[in-house]
């Protein structure tokens, strides 16, 4: 089920990013300003500190016996929770005009 559902949603951002590149190509070259690069550096530095206390929280429950399925969850949830603050943090700065 992965590799379905992988295309499935690599189709549409591909497309999207071609389309919107075509439209817009002075855009699609455009350099980082150093506005947009703080913003990147801040909405990574927010998501480490998730990514890595749930990597350590794997750690702690691997040697306590989790199973590996559970090991796996965790480490997945732990990805998606830490990019969820990172852009969520990223679309709020944007916002704020920081």
């Amino acid at each position: 089920m992965l590799i379905p559902v992988t295309i499935i949603f690599l189709v549409p951002m591909i497309a999207g990013t071609v389309f919107f590149a075509i439209r817009t190509p002075k855009e699609a070259n455009l350099k980082e300003d150093e506005r947009e690069k703080t913003i990147h550096l801040r909405g990574t530095h927010m998501a480490y500190y998730p990514l890595v206390l749930g990597v350590w929280a794997n750690i702690f429950f691997l040697i306590n016996g989790i199973g590996f399925g559970y090991s796996v969850n965790i480490l997945i949830a732990t990805l998606v929770v830490s990019e969820v603050i990172r852009v969520g943090s990223q679309l709020y700065f944007y916002r704020k005009g920081a």
